[in-house]
């Protein structure tokens, strides 16, 4: 028992930075995945997530398959479905 090692829970007071996100005029400009996944959490339990999309990292999926398109993040959250599990984009998005 003399070799054993006590490990203590980290100290309840002390919790992760938030760093700020930065803003721009079309809205949020993430820098990081940590901040993009932070985003996703945000609108996938806002309830503003479309039905297909069905967790934050799915979330992530779409905004990221929008902005290879040109899109922002709320338009790829509008524009792209997941269709047997493949994103894709709306008809109408593609005007």
């Amino acid at each position: 028992m003399a070799n054993e090692t006590v490990v203590k829970p980290p100290d309840a007071a002390v919790k992760a930075e938030r760093v700020p996100v930065t803003m721009g005029t079309r809205g949020v400009q993430l820098q990081t995945l940590d901040e993009f996944y932070r985003f996703a959490k945000y609108v996938y339990s806002s309830g503003l997530a479309p039905d297909s999309l069905k967790s934050p990292e799915a979330c992530m999926v779409a905004m990221q398959c929008g902005l290879e398109f040109g899109f922002t993040l709320m338009q790829s959250l509008r524009s792209i479905v997941v269709v047997h599990g493949k994103p894709s984009v709306y008809g109408d998005a593609l005007k």
